[in-house]
């Protein structure tokens, strides 16, 4: 007992002597640039939260690098915000922070252990209440937190406001003396999206709606919504049919399906809904005419985005079921009439898949470059502006002769929200050519520009760009489709991904 009143006694001197220094807080760690990639993983089960009650308003990381996108370079929101998430990495100045001043560095994310470059910087914050933290454990990778105040736009990084302005709010971390959460922690998440390592259907449910773009998923199909909520759930044949909204007769089929982690789930919490766009999916997986479909496992191709109000995907374009497979396959195969045509289909998710490819520039210091998640990159964003730009990313050679028809489909995205393409004005900027001649210089070479490309209207949405017809008179030899990206004083972020000419 005296020990550990003794004990006690010499923390309480250590912690006033922490909180009596002063000075200069600690400059910005790295300011601009990203954290330098440490992959390091953290195991373990997600801790108990129960009690937190966070604020129904609370962002996530995403939700908070949008509000600070729409920031000008180092200026503040003015508004104080919590912002939720996982701790990614500690800042390389964190320990000396802590020791020094009292506050902590560190960078979160939406997803434990995906170690995102969407992340968020938490810079200089206090502890509990506002107070300097002591402990110089009190923050550690893996831990989940919600941190509260002001956010800026650190010249390019997305961060809270320094010297203490912000402090964290709650923590998993028993050094900050945590309270706990009625909210759920979001658990790990196993898959990578991709063809041969699927998300799986709780890796939709805990990224939240955080993850946007065209991924693979592999779950159970468990049901379908008949309504206007997942209240309305149906997981038990028959099924129902939706119907006509003008003239209320039955439609025959529904227009949806629910996926989740195993074939006898019930609870629509559990599930993720599905969009059924009209054509092969439709006819193929709705319930009400396929409830043979009920059971069965699924691997599907689409945008995650959310749907009835949950995590979800929307517009798939492509499903396999058994042996059965609707749809366009983006790697090449699938059922709906183009079995075997596809001339070019990359990915552009390797550095060889990209390499294929030929970027051109023409004007600026700018290039698209490769990105293992997002494909090819161009911006003109530099310094804290846009700067004149004009850069081709150029297909290699494909042979169109004796073709009747074909046509150009990708995946594609534009950011940060505020600089969407959306008047004719800007989307001039991004357009897409063709060209029979082209032969290392772009401005020797004939193009036509190619029309139809669906542009979409979210932030860094992934969205198809449709089948972009080529025209007859390009349906020969040395065929090559172009990206081109123009810029002058306003940019955006052009990403490209899964590219197929069939």
């Amino acid at each position: 007992m005296k020990l550990n009143k003794i004990f006690a006694a010499l923390m309480l001197i250590v912690a006033a002597a922490f909180a009596a220094c002063d000075g200069p807080d600690i400059p910005v760690d790295d300011p601009g640039k990203r954290p330098d990639g440490d992959t390091t993983k953290v195991e373990g089960v997600a801790p108990d939260t129960t009690g937190w009650n966070i604020p129904a308003e609370c962002l996530t990381v995403a939700q908070a690098r949008e509000i600070c996108a729409k920031l000008e370079s180092n200026a503040t929101s003015g508004t104080k915000y919590y912002v939720k998430g996982w701790v990614k990495k500690l800042g390389s100045k964190h320990a000396a922070g802590i020791a020094d001043f009292g506050n902590a560095l560190f960078y979160m994310e939406d997803v434990k252990n995906a170690n995102s470059q969407d992340d968020f910087y938490a810079y200089q914050v206090y502890g509990l209440n506002g107070a300097k933290i002591t402990h110089p454990e009190a923050v550690a990778v893996g831990d989940y937190v919600v941190v509260y105040g002001e956010l800026t736009n650190y010249q390019g990084t997305y961060e809270t406001v320094g010297k203490g302005a912000a402090y964290i709010w709650k923590s998993t971390n028993p050094n900050v003396d945590a309270s706990g959460n009625t909210g759920t922690i979001p658990g790990d998440v196993t898959g990578e999206g991709t063809i041969d390592n699927p998300f799986t259907a709780a890796d939709i449910l805990n990224f939240n709606n955080s993850k946007t773009g065209n991924y693979w998923t592999k779950a159970y199909i468990v049901g379908q919504v008949n309504g206007a909520s997942l209240d309305n759930a149906e997981f038990n044949a028959p099924f129902t049919s939706s119907t006509n909204q003008t003239t209320g007769a039955l439609t025959g089929y529904n227009t949806n399906i629910l996926i989740a982690m195993s074939a006898d789930e019930t609870n629509s919490a559990n599930c993720v809904p599905v969009q059924l766009p009209s054509g092969a999916l439709r006819s193929g997986l709705n319930l009400v005419q396929h409830p043979e479909m009920d059971g069965q496992e699924i691997l599907i191709y689409g945008s995650l985005e959310k749907y009835f109000g949950a995590a979800g995907i929307k517009s798939p374009s492509y499903a396999k079921v058994g042996d059965k497979e609707f749809g366009t396959n983006p790697n090449g195969s699938g059922n709906s009439g183009n079995d075997g045509n596809a001339l070019l289909s990359e990915t552009l998710l390797t550095q060889a898949s990209f390499d294929k490819f030929t970027a051109v520039n023409v004007l600026g210091e700018q290039v698209w470059t490769y990105d293992a998640k997002y494909g090819a990159k161009m911006s003109g964003y530099a310094n804290s502006a846009s700067v004149p730009n004009e850069d081709w990313f150029i297909t290699p050679a494909i042979d169109l002769s004796g073709k009747s028809a074909a046509t150009i489909t990708f995946d594609h995205a534009f950011g940060p929200a505020y600089a969407m393409p959306d008047t004719e004005a800007k989307k001039a900027q991004y357009t897409i050519w063709v060209s029979n001649d082209f032969n290392g210089d772009v401005k020797s070479a004939t193009w036509t520009e190619l029309k139809g490309m669906a542009y979409g209207t979210d932030g860094w949405a992934y969205i198809s760009s449709g089948e972009v017809a080529i025209p007859a008179a390009n349906l020969k030899a040395n065929c090559r489709i172009a990206w081109k990206y123009v810029c002058q004083t306003e940019s955006s972020t052009w990403e490209i991904k899964n590219v197929v000419v069939k």
